[in-house]
């Protein structure tokens, strides 16, 4: 922001800006954070392959697509147990008209 706008601005309205800054410079922090999170799980990988080969194994894949696939399996699942009680209610709503 200029210099001579600043001066010129309500301090509501740079409360705004301070707040949107502030959640920029959060929102890079978590990325950074999580950068490093991740970066600590391959080491960990990494090292039980290293001492226990048989038994611990590198991710064949990143972990964000393992992530990503069970979210979507999640989903799927969600979707078919939701599809299977509209089947079920549409299904006695339908007999419900052949008796009455």
């Amino acid at each position: 922001m200029p210099y001579d706008v600043f001066w010129k601005m309500n301090p509501r309205i740079l409360k705004i800006y301070q707040d949107a800054y502030n959640q920029q410079l959060q929102e890079k922090y978590d990325d950074i954070n999580y950068s490093g999170w991740i970066a600590g799980q391959y080491m960990i990988c990494a090292i039980q392959n290293v001492l226990e080969p048989k038994k611990a194994k590198y991710p064949e894949e990143p972990f964000l697509n393992q992530a990503k696939s069970d979210v979507e399996a999640e989903r799927s699942d969600v979707a078919a147990i939701r599809f299977e009680e509209y089947i079920d209610v549409f299904n006695k709503q339908f007999k419900k008209k052949q008796s009455g």
